[in-house]
């Protein structure tokens, strides 16, 4: 860049560290006076080693590079793939501008469209009413962004009725790392590294959740009570029948013992001889 030297009394060229946005501006007045090839020059450097002004740690950088390989946006030598180089065109976080991008695949991105964008923006279910307004018109704002973008593209809009499972094989595309297992009630276990999550209160699937959980107890419980109850009448009814034979036997004992002439086996009596004195 060329700058004033006091010292030198002269302009003279000097090395500054230069943005993207400057770069291309530069290389557009390079062709208006007559044909010209602008040529960048940059210095070979590798990512994990580049001096970044807001440097993270290299595990984070590598998170990172390990999840746009997963949503298919890097190839295997750190590359942009195809859908890289779209995925780049959006102004979203890439797991949003692969939902984009599936659901022009599956024929249905103008549903998808409406998800992304109210995805963008805090959340619109929110009191007072002045701010959900708010919100919603930044919704609007971010829509029409978008569409924008993909008039651009040449990428037109599909829609896919009221067929919900494409719209949800459209977001599993892209939040596929957030899957979860049921494990108990309102609570639940990441699939690919075993963490715990919990269902935020916000959630719409918050109540229906608790409500077939409470359900499902209360006809366990129900069903556990009519076990309970048949037990209690087998044992109550094994006891009274034991009650019964001891009854009868004791009546029994008691019948031999005040008739001590009658002979074991036979109902007849016997008389005592009387003794002629």
């Amino acid at each position: 860049m060329k700058v004033y030297n006091p010292k030198m009394g002269m302009d003279a060229l000097q090395v500054f560290p230069v943005s993207r946005a400057a770069a291309d501006q530069r290389a557009r007045r390079a062709g208006r006076t007559g044909p010209c090839t602008c040529y960048w020059l940059y210095t070979e450097k590798k990512l994990l080693d580049f001096d970044f002004m807001d440097s993270s740690p290299q595990e984070n950088i590598l998170n990172s590079l390990y999840q746009l390989w997963v949503l298919g946006a890097l190839n295997n030598v750190g590359g942009l793939t195809d859908i890289g180089w779209k995925i780049v065109e959006f102004p979203l976080d890439p797991p949003l501008s692969k939902m984009l991008l599936m659901g022009e695949q599956l024929g249905c991105l103008d549903d998808v469209l409406i998800i992304v964008s109210m995805l963008s923006v805090p959340s619109v279910f929110f009191r007072p009413k002045d701010r959900a307004e708010e919100r919603l018109r930044k919704a609007r704002e971010v829509r029409s962004q978008l569409l924008d973008i993909l008039k651009t593209l040449k990428i037109p809009l599909t829609s896919c009725g009221y067929d919900w499972d494409v719209v949800r094989k459209a977001i599993c595309s892209a939040y596929f790392h957030n899957a979860a297992r049921l494990k108990g009630v309102g609570e639940y276990v990441n699939c690919r590294n075993g963490m715990p999550y919990h269902l935020h209160p916000r959630s719409a699937l918050y109540d229906i959740t608790l409500l077939k959980d409470k359900k499902k107890q209360k006809k366990e419980k129900t069903t556990m009570e009519e076990e309970m109850e048949n037990l209690w009448k087998m044992k109550a009814e094994a006891e009274r029948e034991s009650k019964e034979k001891e009854r009868q036997k004791s009546a029994k004992q008691q019948q031999h013992v005040s008739m001590p002439g009658l002979r074991q086996g036979s109902s007849t009596y016997l008389r005592p001889k009387k003794l002629d004195l």
